[in-house]
């Protein structure tokens, strides 16, 4: 296949909280990883960020060693939270102002699957379109009764990009 980009690669970077949901996440990845393959050269690059740059175990039980703890990202970088089970006790405050950060300087957001939790603990949600997994979305409205998720699998609004799971 013939690829006409001979720019940079695009950089991602998700950040992992304890208890994701593995097939989102992989979900999310592989399909960089296939593009890369497919066009023969590095389309896409990836980085792997955690809370103090420790592992993480996911609800499957699978640990991931991170690439780096949180860092100052580029300006433009998209950087998505990959959630799962329990999103708002995996939500510390370090990480909600470090989202928070990000964004004020020029980072888009996103969630997948539970992520928009932390992003509406950072404050990221107010007046923007966004989705997060099903079973999660009356928990979601609970805690946070101005934020109305949209019922779809994925949903973009400007520069934020959400989706509720792996299919998405």
């Amino acid at each position: 296949l013939r690829v006409d980009y001979d720019g940079p690669p695009k950089d991602y970077f998700f950040v992992l909280l304890p208890k994701l949901t593995l097939l989102a996440f992989t979900s999310a990845i592989e399909p960089l990883r296939v593009a890369n393959q497919v066009a023969g050269k590095a389309l896409y690059r990836w980085f792997i960020m955690t809370e103090g740059g420790v592992g993480v175990t996911c609800s499957c039980g699978v640990h991931i060693t991170p690439d780096s703890d949180l860092c100052a990202l580029p300006t433009k970088a998209q950087v998505f939270v990959c959630a799962g089970i329990e999103p708002n006790s995996t939500t510390s405050a370090t990480l909600t102002r470090w989202l928070a950060r990000q964004a004020a300087h020029g980072a888009h957001p996103g969630g997948i699957c539970t992520g928009a939790f932390a992003l509406a603990k950072a404050g990221l949600l107010s007046n923007r379109r966004f989705t997060l997994h099903w079973e999660n979305q009356p928990a979601f409205r609970e805690t946070y009764p101005g934020l109305e998720p949209t019922g779809h699998l994925y949903e973009i609004d400007g520069s934020l990009l959400t989706c509720g799971g792996g299919s998405a």
